[in-house]
């Protein structure tokens, strides 16, 4: 049987994330060149990450595309025993 509230919870995620996004622009990005932007620019630019997962026997690198940070970010994990 298929449930039916998957759809409505993203679509109520979606509504409780435009006020937030909304607040940010307004008080934390006053003043800078997104402070007039619009709410999809905004999840573009600051929210939206890519993501490259290098994994080898010792660790699980993630590195994370750098949008508007200075330099790249690194993240290293270890690899997680063999089963």
């Amino acid at each position: 049987m298929r449930l039916w509230w998957p759809n409505p919870f993203r679509l109520l995620l979606s509504t409780l994330a435009y006020p937030l996004i909304e607040a940010i622009r307004r008080i934390a990005l006053k003043n800078t060149e997104l402070a007039q932007a619009t709410c999809a620019t905004i999840r573009l630019k600051l929210f939206k990450t890519g993501l490259m997962v290098i994994r080898n026997t010792r660790r699980i690198r993630l590195r994370l595309k750098p949008l508007s940070l200075p330099v790249p970010v690194s993240i290293c994990l270890p690899a997680p025993e063999p089963d």
